[in-house]
C-alpha cells in the first residue's frame, strides 16, 4: 500500500466531510476560503459531497488496487480523492478536525502519518450528530478495512476517561464558532463514540464476544438446554435505539447478544431486527409494522417510545395486528431504570393497556432499580446504556425466551 496515496485518500476524506458540514449548515450563504463565516460564496460544494460518498462508500478492494499503485483507477477513486484534495478550500487551524489532528500529532508515538488524520476525520465527522448512523459508520468501515487506525488506542494515545476529560477539555477551548456544539462535553461524548464504534468494527468487543461471555455464566449457562430443545421459530424486535447494535453507548444491543447466543445453541430460531432511532409507537405503525408482519413471528418483542395517549393508543393498534397474524407479543413494564423521566411515568399505564390488548409483561423495572450495578448502566448523554446494562438485559431476555423466567402476573 503507498503510504502517500493513503494519506491523500484520509485528506481528502477530511475535506469532504468538512464541505458536506459547509453545505448542510451555510448552503450558499457568505464563507471565507478556511471555511468561516464571512467572505465569499465557495461553490461546488455539492460536487464534494458526492465525491466523498463516493469514496465512503466504495468497495474497500477497489480502493485498495488504486491505493496499491495509484494508477488503477476504473472506478474513479483517484479521480474524486483528487477532486476534493484540489479545491480552493482550506481548512482553519482552528477547526475542530485541524486543532484534534495537531494534538495528536504532537501526543502519538505512532509513525503512521495518515493515523492522526483519519481518527481525527472520525471525530469531525461525529461532532455534528445527524449522520452518525450513515457517514459515520460508512468511514468506520472503510478505514478498518483499509487497515488504516480508527481510535487513539491505535495511536498509542491514552483514552481511560481522566485522559478524555483532559483533551476535551482543551481542544472546547482551541477551537472557532461552530454550527454543532464544541464544547468539552460535546468532545466528550464525540470520542466515546469513536472509541466504542471503533472497538466494534475492529471485532474487540461485538454481539458475539459478549454473547460468549454470558453463555459462560451460570444464569445463561444453565438456559443451554432449554434453548436447544425449542422449536424452530421466527422472533421479531420492534424497537428503538435500545435494541440497535449500531447505537454508540454498547457495542451490542441486548437482543442482538441474544440473538447471538441462539444462533450458537440453536440456529433454527430466527431473530429479526426492524428498529428505528427515537421509534415511537405511532411511527411504528406508520413506518414499521408491516417490515415487522412481512417476517411472520411467530413471537415479537416490542420496545417504543410511550409517552402520550396517542402513543397508547398506537401500540394497542400493534399488539393486535400482531395477535391477529398470530405472533405472541411482549413488551416491558419498562426498561428505564431512572423513576423521574418521563418515559418511567408512563410505565404503569403502558403496562396495563399492553396487558388488555393481550401482550405479555416482562418485569424488569424493579430488577434494575435494585441492581448492585445501577450507577454504571447509563451512558454519557444520560438517555442510553452502556454495556453493563444491556449485558443484565440480555441475560433476563435470554431466560425469559427459554421459558427459565416468566413474565409478570
Amino acid at each position: 500500500m503507498d503510504e502517500t496515496l493513503k494519506q491523500k485518500l484520509v485528506d481528502a476524506c477530511i475535506r469532504g466531510v468538512h464541505a458536506s458540514q459547509l453545505r448542510l449548515f451555510y448552503g450558499g450563504r457568505e464563507l471565507s476560503s478556511d471555511g468561516t463565516p464571512g467572505g465569499f460564496v465557495v461553490t461546488g460544494l455539492g460536487e464534494l459531497e458526492t465525491a466523498l460518498e463516493n469514496i465512503s462508500s466504495a468497495d474497500s478492494q477497489r480502493i485498495a488496487a488504486w491505493m496499491s499503485n495509484g494508477k488503477s483507477d476504473e472506478h474513479g477513486i483517484g479521480s474524486a480523492v483528487d477532486l476534493l484534495n484540489d479545491a480552493p478550500l482550506t481548512l482553519s487551524h482552528v477547526l475542530p478536525v485541524t486543532s484534534l489532528v495537531r494534538y495528536l500529532k504532537s501526543h502519538s508515538p505512532s509513525d503512521d502519518p495518515a493515523g492522526p488524520l483519519s481518527v481525527a476525520n472520525l471525530h469531525q465527522a461525529v461532532l455534528e450528530v445527524d449522520r452518525d448512523a450513515t457517514l459515520v459508520q460508512s468511514l468506520f468501515r472503510l478505514y478498518v478495512d483499509l487497515g488504516i487506525p480508527v481510535s487513539l488506542e491505535e495511536l498509542g494515545v491514552a483514552d481511560d476517561a481522566a485522559g478524555l476529560d483532559k483533551i476535551a477539555a482543551a481542544l472546547s477551548q482551541q477551537v472557532c464558532a461552530c454550527p454543532y456544539d464544541t464544547s468539552a462535553e460535546a468532545w466528550r461524548l464525540a470520542f466515546e463514540k469513536v472509541k466504542n464504534w471503533g472497538e466494534q468494527f475492529r471485532g474487540v468487543f461485538t454481539a458475539e464476544t459478549y454473547a460468549a461471555e454470558l453463555m459462560a455464566l451460570p444464569e445463561i449457562g444453565e438456559c443451554e438446554d432449554a434453548i436447544k430443545a425449542m422449536p424452530a421459530q421466527s422472533i421479531c424486535i420492534l424497537g428503538h435505539s435500545f435494541t440497535q447494535s449500531m447505537h454508540w453507548s454498547t457495542h451490542a444491543s441486548f437482543t442482538d447478544i441474544t440473538a447471538s447466543i441462539f444462533a450458537q445453541w440453536n440456529p433454527a430460531i430466527r431473530v429479526a431486527h426492524v428498529s428505528g432511532n427515537h421509534l415511537s409507537s405511532t411511527g411504528a405503525v406508520q413506518d414499521r409494522l408491516e417490515q415487522v408482519l412481512a417476517h411472520q413471528p411467530d413471537r415479537t418483542l416490542v420496545v417504543v417510545v410511550v409517552r402520550e395517549d396517542e402513543h397508547i393508543e398506537a401500540l394497542e393498534e400493534i399488539i393486535r395486528r400482531l395477535r391477529a397474524a398470530g405472533s405472541e407479543v411482549n413488551v416491558f413494564d419498562s426498561i428505564v431504570f431512572g423513576f423521574g423521566s418521563e418515559q418511567s411515568a408512563w410505565a404503569p399505564e403502558v403496562s396495563k393497556r399492553a396487558r388488555q390488548a393481550g401482550a405479555g409483561v416482562v418485569a424488569v423495572k424493579e430488577m434494575l432499580a435494585a441492581h448492585p450495578q445501577r450507577d454504571d448502566f447509563e451512558a454519557l448523554d444520560v438517555v442510553h446504556m452502556t454495556p453493563v446494562y444491556h449485558k443484565v438485559m440480555a441475560i433476563e431476555w435470554t431466560r425469559f425466551l427459554c421459558g427459565m423466567r416468566s413474565e409478570e402476573r
